[in-house]
């Protein structure tokens, strides 16, 4: 059976509206960074101009590794959303399945629960991660990958 990820709606909204929001403040604080036609290198502006251009370049490469992913029975198939770029993942390359829980934390402990993020560590080393953060059918998607590579290992 072939199970196709769906994105969460309220994680690509994050994403839209980092994009904006940063898009906005980069080119604001640009604009205000100018004195008599010139640019103020030393100017308070500009500092924040580099800074949203930092948070810019990494939304920018989460944005680019976003992928659909499609778990068939014999593969999965890793295509970027960006690009279209296509990679199989076969069940024989997987070397182990981690789990983590990505929580919040602060000087006085976990500011919540935390949701959960498998890891599928490959033997050339290479990994995919999978995060309900990201994925409405997050729990969907590792059922399949699991009993796939159970049944792959079992032929």
């Amino acid at each position: 059976m072939t199970k196709i990820s769906k994105f969460r709606h309220m994680y690509i909204t994050k994403l839209i509206l980092l994009f904006c929001l940063i898009l906005i403040v980069m080119t604001t604080c640009f604009i205000n960074s100018f004195e008599n036609d010139n640019l103020n290198f030393k100017s308070v502006a500009f500092v924040f101009t580099i800074i949203s251009f930092i948070f810019f370049i990494s939304l920018f490469l989460e944005i680019y590794f976003l992928a659909k992913l499609k778990i068939s029975e014999n593969v999965i198939e890793n295509q970027t959303i960006l690009f279209n770029k296509k990679t199989l993942l076969l069940y024989t390359e997987i070397k182990n399945i981690e789990l983590h829980t990505e929580r919040s934390f602060s000087e006085r402990g976990y500011i919540n629960d935390g949701y959960p993020v498998s890891i599928v560590n490959f033997k050339n080393g290479s990994k995919l991660v999978i995060s309900s953060d990201c994925y409405e059918n997050y729990k969907d998607l590792i059922i399949e990958i699991k009993t796939n590579l159970n049944n792959q290992h079992v032929a």
